[in-house]
């Protein structure tokens, strides 16, 4: 989530908060399920920190492993309609940002 476009706000690495419109929050489940909706993993979103320099935001880390056997996997994170992603795309990591809309989009 975007926290500044001017650099200020807390230093990179440091904790952050979102604004108060975002549905982005430390403690939600995030979920990866295969093709046929079987859960592979889950963790929750870490408390956020704050990356970058001039463009400020706030990232939420999570981590776990799935199994590379399904060619689709569909990842959820509380409050937002599941992201849809491919072998390839697991195996690289996942990233995603919180967009002005509400929603989220991969990087």
């Amino acid at each position: 989530m975007e926290l500044s476009t001017d650099g200020k706000g807390p230093a990179t690495g440091k904790p952050c908060t979102v604004p108060p419109n975002s549905k982005v929050r430390a403690g939600a489940e995030v979920r990866v399920t295969d093709g046929t909706g079987k859960v592979l993993g889950s963790d929750v979103l870490m408390p956020g920190e704050a990356q970058g320099s001039t463009l400020k935001s706030c990232e939420f880390a999570f981590s776990f492993k799935v199994s590379g056997a399904s060619e689709k996997y569909v990842l959820t994170v509380a409050g937002f309609p599941p992201l849809p992603y491919g072998r390839e795309d697991i195996r690289r990591g996942l990233s995603f940002w919180e967009t002005d809309e509400g929603t989220l989009s991969p990087r």
